[in-house]
């Protein structure tokens, strides 16, 4: 027979497990949505999740403008760049687009999903 500590954590364990699929489930929807909406508007999309992320890129768009337009660079070769957004046609991605190819570079424009954007960003910790 169990005791009551013992029942309590297994049903902690449980609950951690269910919340986790939970977790995954939304994950995976996301990075559903964000394919859609990439064959939406003829761009290719990028799951970010264990893509390197290139400190360089990132300085060119700063961590406040990457959180409000939902945009980030991830890689720069001299003037071409990828630079992935949760939705490319929102004003604020316009913005860093229109300021970034006015600055000479040429980019390769993904869609990613917000789980994909915060990953990202946690390499500004970094820079």
């Amino acid at each position: 027979m169990e005791t009551g500590v013992e029942q309590t954590a297994m049903m902690q364990a449980r609950h951690q497990e269910i919340d986790e699929k939970l977790a995954q489930l939304r994950r995976e929807g996301e990075e559903r949505d964000a394919r859609r909406l990439a064959e939406q508007r003829g761009l290719p999309y990028m799951n970010l999740v264990g893509v390197p992320i290139e400190l360089d890129a990132l300085r060119l768009v700063d961590e406040m403008e990457s959180r409000s337009a939902q945009i980030v660079v991830i890689e720069k070769k001299r003037n071409d760049i990828a630079v992935a957004a949760v939705d490319p046609e929102t004003d604020g991605a316009r913005a860093v687009l229109d300021r970034l190819r006015v600055g000479g570079y040429h980019i390769r424009l993904f869609v990613i999903s917000r789980s994909g954007l915060e990953h990202a960003r946690t390499f500004y910790a970094y820079v």
